[in-house]
């Protein structure tokens, strides 16, 4: 098994927030990615709708989470 990445201090609200409004949006699949940050404040998620993963191919679309 590779390392897991571990995101501490993501805050939900935000992150259903983005989930939400991606799946309104048509997306089926997301990809994410994850950077930590060397201070207390909440760690960077990254979450991409590639084109081919909407259900009627919109353009790609990235939201990033900033703390």
């Amino acid at each position: 098994m590779k390392n897991p990445l571990r995101l501490n201090k993501v805050p939900i609200v935000s992150l259903i927030d983005v989930l939400s409004q991606l799946f309104q949006d048509g997306a089926d699949f997301i990809d994410i990615e994850g950077e930590r940050t060397d201070t207390d404040e909440n760690d960077i998620i990254k979450v991409t709708v590639r084109p081919e993963y909407y259900v009627d191919n919109n353009e790609a679309v990235s939201y990033t989470h900033l703390r």
